[in-house]
């Protein structure tokens, strides 16, 4: 089981596009759409009929982590199911300034005060 780890602030909310794999990490197919299953935590998700591979993710209004599971058969046959699923956690923030970006600005050169 694969884990995907993720943010979102409680005002977001954003697409996990999923993209299964052979073993030779070739595109590969699922048999019907996904299935997502919220284990524990406070999110709510989306899934458009005419989109199954994207799972749109809503956040809560309030802090704190979610995880689910999406399930998924990768057997083509429909009389087997050959089920592979994917872990995800979710952890949601508040709205606000979280980091401070950083960049050089108004380079020149350097003046001995001696001169």
């Amino acid at each position: 089981m694969a884990d995907l780890i993720t943010s979102l602030t409680v005002e977001q909310k954003g697409d996990i596009v999923l993209a299964p794999k052979t073993a030779a990490n070739n595109p590969g197919q699922i048999d019907g759409a996904p299935i997502v299953e919220l284990i524990s935590g406070d999110c709510t998700f989306e899934q458009n009929p005419d989109t199954p591979l994207v799972v749109t993710v809503v956040a809560p209004d309030t802090t704190g982590t979610a995880v689910f599971l999406i399930r998924a058969d990768k057997n083509t046959d429909p009389e087997v199911v050959d089920e592979i699923v994917s872990q995800v956690t979710i952890a949601f923030s508040e709205a606000g300034t979280e980091t401070i970006a950083l960049t050089m600005e108004n380079v020149r050169p350097k003046v001995d005060p001696t001169v």
